[in-house]
């Protein structure tokens, strides 16, 4: 049985910002293996947490008002910084991303962050060492809405084009800062459906259990549990468990559950039960799927890793890095301590 257990999008940010310092490389050679900027969001009309990072706004119909998002060059080079909003939506690892068009025919136009927001200058250039900083403005609909819009200020640093590349690639760079707007108090519960059968599909390294489900509500679940069961005949033979995940309102996604080992030809059935940790609601998820000799046949190896997400490879390399550095700073103690006795 696999367990698997999601950061937010917060928390990764944060355990991201304590290990990385910031240093200066030279403008011709340029690696991009460090960010060298970070953001801030200024103070909004109708902010509902004093001294949040991100912006909760309680706000009414018709309404405009507007915020700044401060970029800071910490490196020694000019940079230029494209600057959005984006509406949430809820990715495959049932995690919440941040891209405009990526939600379903329930999202109403009073909620979409690409009517509400402006954004006049989108890209901008930030001298060394210096900070500027970007209007966001926001003008609401007349008509009123129930329920949370989800989104975020999405700051992204560009590759210069004629950069030198170190070791053949380059990363890019982006700080996400979170906004849920909303107008009424009026409660808007999830209602999460099947909106695709559940199924295997097949490929030549592993086999993925896929179900599609859709939140057609302005409701957002910050903390969701996924139990999943699939048999044959009488045998068990996968079971998962996931916490920590999120659904974003308006939304849909396909869950994803890769097997563990080569599923035979046959017929399954699947039982997923997805549960909304604060509120309790639940909802569950049953039906069969079969398994034909041929997609059999189209699997040779099985990962039982697959479903673990690239950036949890990339935050274990930073805190080992990290874990190294004290180990050596405390042997180096240790040696010193010995010389002086």
């Amino acid at each position: 049985m696999r367990v698997i257990k999601a950061l937010s999008v917060g928390t990764m940010l944060g355990l991201v910002a304590s290990v990385v310092q910031t240093t200066r490389v030279a403008a011709d050679e340029y690696s991009n293996n460090k960010p060298e900027f970070s953001v801030a969001l200024s103070a909004i009309d109708g902010q509902q947490d004093d001294g949040s990072t991100t912006w909760n706004i309680k706000t009414q119909p018709g309404k405009k008002f507007g915020g700044v998002v401060y970029i800071q060059n910490t490196s020694a080079a000019d940079a230029t910084f494209h600057v959005s909003v984006e509406q949430g939506f809820t990715n495959n690892n049932l995690v919440v991303g941040y891209d405009n068009g990526h939600n379903n025919d329930s999202l109403a136009k009073t909620m979409d962050l690409r009517k509400i927001v402006k954004v006049p200058q989108e890209s901008v250039t930030v001298g060394a060492g210096q900070t500027v900083y970007a209007p966001i403005n926001f003008k609401m609909a007349n008509q009123s809405f129930d329920g949370t819009v989800v989104g975020a200020v999405v700051v992204t640093k560009d590759v210069p084009g004629k950069a030198v590349k170190k070791s053949g690639f380059t990363n890019q760079f982006t700080y996400v800062k979170g906004v849920k707007i909303a107008e009424t108090d009026k409660q808007v519960n999830a209602n999460l459906t099947e909106a695709k059968k559940g199924r295997v599909v097949s490929g030549t390294n592993q086999q993925v259990f896929q179900l599609g489900v859709a939140n057609n509500e302005a409701n957002y679940i910050g903390d969701m549990s996924v139990a999943t069961t699939i048999s044959k005949g009488s045998q068990t033979v996968l079971t998962d468990k996931q916490t920590n995940r999120q659904v974003t309102p308006n939304s849909t996604f396909t869950y994803s559950v890769p097997a563990e080992k080569v599923l035979t030809a046959g017929k399954y059935h699947y039982h997923v039960k997805m549960t909304d940790e604060k509120s309790k609601q639940s909802w569950t998820f049953t039906g069969d799927f079969t398994i034909s000799a041929a997609q059999q046949g189209q699997t040779t190896l099985q990962r039982t890793t697959a479903f673990i997400p690239t950036w949890i490879w990339w935050l274990i390399g930073i805190l080992a890095a990290a874990l190294l550095f004290v180990i050596i700073l405390l042997l180096r103690r240790k040696k010193q301590d010995d010389e002086d006795k």
